[in-house]
């Protein structure tokens, strides 16, 4: 499959993404009510910001949906687990020689096992099981290669599954929700559909595709603009994962991300964060609880964290590259992978 730069732009534009929602998390925007400007900004900015896991997985469903199970694919998997544990441990390091906390060595490789020892593992015990059900998903979509209402019913019908019950349930239970959990498999489709129509998409023009992203953010800030003024951040089913905000909006960004030409992604380092992603994403655990700390110390007042310790997250975002960069390049050299 012919790299494509636009792919590497969605993933660079996702991990990025993640270390901003986590600034977020850590900066203690999720405490307290929203009354001011500054709270209203980053209320706001989060409808683009938590699009990054529904990106990562969709990039996941774009690549992969041709992979068939073979034993040379399933090996894929080593780099990944290695990453993850290499990682997991210059976390614990870090927490030991930087934090001084006094966690164990052997708590520290329990928390590989059960995914805590770094705090943002979570999605490396998503990822793994999807990893291995990919092949079996892949023989659903090709099943009727060529049938594009096939395809289209397997779409409406993840996005009935996962999706709608976070819009049709908000007053109380009218469709069913169990799997609302699972929402990692639509995501997974709906990149196999981008990718197997991709040339359609492509060709949506930006005077169509455009507006609708203006009027949607728009439309969908000021729902919760109106939800969680003067409020303490309201977590419900409509902005998690799984919600319908969240879907639109990473549909939308990763159509309009491949709709830019090649020539203006002529961007030096962009396939060197695009090929450590994972790395990244990990070790934002370490520099977050490096630098969040401090920035609560030096910046008491919610509403100053959140106007000049937004340089916070960019800092986090360099040293976590620095990083998983390093890690990566080691990782691949070992491995010998070429993409």
């Amino acid at each position: 499959m012919r790299r494509e730069a636009q792919i590497d732009l969605i993933k660079a534009v996702a991990v990025f993404f993640v270390v901003n929602v986590h600034f977020l998390l850590n900066s203690g925007f999720y405490d307290v009510p929203l009354n001011s400007g500054i709270q209203y900004f980053w209320l706001f900015m989060r409808l683009f910001l938590i699009t990054a896991v529904p990106l990562f997985i969709m990039v996941t469903g774009y690549l992969s949906h041709t992979k068939q199970l073979t034993a040379q694919q399933l090996k894929k998997i080593y780099p990944v687990i290695i990453t993850y544990i290499i990682i997991s441990l210059l976390d614990y390091g870090a927490q030991i020689l930087i934090l001084g906390h006094t966690t164990p060595l052997n708590d520290a490789i329990r928390g590989i096992f059960d995914f805590s020892t770094d705090s943002y593992a979570w999605y490396v015990e998503m990822y793994i099981p999807l990893f291995f059900m990919m092949p079996l998903f892949n023989i659903v979509w090709h099943r009727h290669e060529n049938d594009v209402w096939f395809h289209r019913y397997i779409v409406i019908l993840s996005v009935m599954i996962f999706f709608v019950p976070s819009l049709l349930n908000q007053a109380g239970k009218i469709v069913p929700d169990f799997f609302q959990a699972a929402y990692p498999v639509g995501y997974y489709f709906i990149g196999a559909y981008i990718h197997t129509y991709r040339e359609k998409i492509r060709h949506i023009r930006w005077r169509i595709i455009l507006p609708i992203f203006v009027m949607t953010s728009v439309l969908l800030g000021t729902i919760n603009f109106f939800i969680n003024d003067h409020h303490i951040f309201k977590w419900a089913d409509y902005n998690d994962y799984f919600g319908y905000q969240v879907l639109v909006m990473s549909v939308l960004l990763m159509i309009m991300m491949l709709r830019i030409p090649d020539q203006w992604l002529r961007i030096p380092g962009l396939k060197l964060i695009s090929n450590a992603t994972l790395s990244i994403y990990l070790a934002s655990d370490i520099t977050d609880q490096i630098l969040y700390p401090m920035l609560k110390h030096y910046l008491p007042a919610i509403n100053d964290r959140l106007t000049y310790g937004s340089v916070t997250y960019i800092i986090s975002f360099i040293f976590a590259s620095l990083i998983g960069i390093s890690v990566t390049l080691v990782v691949n050299a070992a491995f010998k992978r070429k993409r």
